[in-house]
């Protein structure tokens, strides 16, 4: 019994490193011909799922919980980009939207 529990509880620990910290924030909704952001902390974050936001309008405010997913290129980044630079500081780590408000 005892060591079933024991086992129970080393994998629940070693699946604790693994989940990613979600975050519930106020952000507001910006699009552009280089992508779909989402600012807040004086910063445009990427967004790797960028259908979560096509209803909502350049300039909505939105409350949403996301996961940092990393700098690393998204799994949905196949569109096409101008070759413009982006006015606002962005951020150097890309995000998942989990949820909108």
């Amino acid at each position: 019994m005892k060591r079933g529990l024991y086992i129970l509880i080393a994998i629940a620990l070693a699946a604790i490193p693994s989940c990613k910290k979600r975050t519930t924030q106020t952000a507001t909704v910006i699009h552009d011909c280089m992508g779909q952001y989402l600012r807040f902390d004086n910063l445009d974050h990427p967004i790797c799922n960028t259908k979560m936001l096509e209803k909502f309008a350049t300039g909505t405010v939105i409350e949403v919980t996301f996961v940092v997913t990393g700098n690393s290129k998204c799994d949905d980044d196949n569109d096409i980009h101008c070759m413009t630079l982006h006015s606002f500081p962005v951020a150097n780590e890309r995000i998942t939207i989990k949820r909108i408000k």
